[in-house]
């Protein structure tokens, strides 16, 4: 169902694309106003099709410009409507930042993609064979902490609990590991967890001033930053992890 309702978002900018460029006799404004409505229209049926609180979408065309659109709530429970300002955790966009991260200091020569990762942890298990190129790439046979099913009750239940990025490494680490599974693609975020540690180790900066220094700031991304080092953050509609 999700896919058939993404699938059906992408058809209507798709096909809004084509309506532009085939050169109707609209007006700007016209085919914008249209555009949006169908967004919108779209938007209110699939948030409530996958029960989810709100949707933001934003699209950018020369021939019409941007058009943005928000949908539902930021906060169901204080009734705060979602706006374009919301502010939604990346997740999973971050392996992209920390990747980068890392290739920049193997550009540096301050590491390797061929560094067992031993030296810098000594509870993971089979680490003097897993490398920095297996966290990257999902091959180093760790399971994702999602996997712990006890630990992911606990954190979804007991909502007054401050984790640290050690208690999921620990939690994806109490799976019991199978070295026969190194080189084997798994998707894991342990392997990204225990990667954020070793960059810290090296730069002894936090993550985050990392992001800012390598990748935020030269990138003039004024309103993107690192969770847990910015309080007070009153817009967020998704707990992070």
């Amino acid at each position: 169902m999700k896919i058939n309702k993404l699938t059906g978002l992408i058809l209507i900018v798709l096909s809004s694309l084509l309506y532009w460029s085939c050169g109707q006799k609209n007006t700007r404004d016209g085919i914008k106003k249209s555009f949006e409505s169908d967004l919108r229209n779209f938007m209110l049926e699939f948030t409530d099709s996958v029960n989810v609180p709100g949707m933001g979408f934003a699209f950018y065309s020369d021939k019409v410009g941007t058009v943005m659109q928000v949908v539902g709530n930021a906060d169901n429970e204080n009734s705060l409507p979602l706006q374009p300002g919301t502010h939604y955790p990346v997740q999973s966009t971050t392996k992209m930042f920390l990747s980068i991260v890392t290739l920049q200091l193997i550009g540096e020569d301050r590491l390797s993609l061929e560094s067992t990762i031993g030296q810098w942890t000594d509870n993971v298990p089979n680490g003097e064979h897993i490398t920095i190129r297996h966290l990257l790439q999902h091959t180093s046979g760790l399971i994702p902490y999602q996997a712990n099913t006890e630990f992911m009750e606990e954190y979804y239940l007991n909502t007054s609990k401050k984790y640290n990025r050690d208690d999921f490494i620990n939690a994806g680490l109490a799976i019991p590991y199978k070295a026969e599974n190194i080189g084997t693609h798994i998707y894991s975020n342990t392997n990204y967890l225990i990667l954020a540690n070793i960059v810290e180790k090296i730069t002894h900066n936090t993550i985050g001033q990392e992001y800012n220094q390598r990748i935020f700031r030269p990138a003039g991304m004024s309103n993107t930053y690192y969770k847990p080092e910015i309080t007070n953050d009153t817009i967020e509609i998704i707990k992070c992890y």
